[in-house]
């Protein structure tokens, strides 16, 4: 129960945390959770396992209502984070990524997430995708889609993120 912002509060830091069953469980069973680029609950149990791999973090800054509608309450949760380890390697924390969650009846609905990965992208991103491609040539199609764009979710694939952002 509790207020709209604190069922996302909760919701986020269930996946953050990467408490699987909690975050999933908090999930209405019509929910759409694409916003997150997955396809149901399967994709997401991996994405949370592709966060922990990688040494992701989620710092929340806020939740916030932000309106009230028929299909439910949309809360605002604003963040910063760490990911492929920056923290570890003296970078970041970056800004400017928020998720927008829908609760209702005490569940979340819908959600969509931003990430704010201008910097990221810059200082970690692509230093670590030139590295893994010079080191880990025969690794890159397991661990990313075709242009380096994004990562596969797959368990081959954390496996492989997990033990080359280690050894970066």
């Amino acid at each position: 129960a509790g207020t709209a912002e604190d069922v996302a509060t909760d919701f986020f830091n269930a996946y953050s945390f990467s408490n699987e069953d909690q975050a999933v469980s908090m999930l209405a069973d019509d929910a759409d959770i694409s916003g997150f680029g997955v396809d149901g609950t399967r994709e997401f149990r991996l994405l949370m396992r592709f966060w922990e791999a990688t040494g992701f973090k989620h710092m929340l800054d806020s939740c916030e209502e932000t309106g009230r509608f028929d299909f439910g309450t949309v809360v605002r949760c604003t963040w910063d984070f760490h990911a492929i380890r920056s923290e570890e390697i003296g970078l970041g924390p970056y800004s400017g990524s928020y998720d927008e969650l829908t609760v209702r009846d005490g569940e979340i609905v819908d959600v969509f997430g931003e990430i704010g990965i201008t910097a990221f992208s810059r200082e970690s991103w692509e230093p670590f995708a030139e590295w893994v491609s010079t080191n880990y040539p025969d690794d890159v199609a397991v661990m990313y889609k075709s242009d380096f764009s994004d990562y596969q979710l797959t368990p081959e694939s954390i496996r492989l993120w997990e033990q080359h952002t280690r050894d970066y």
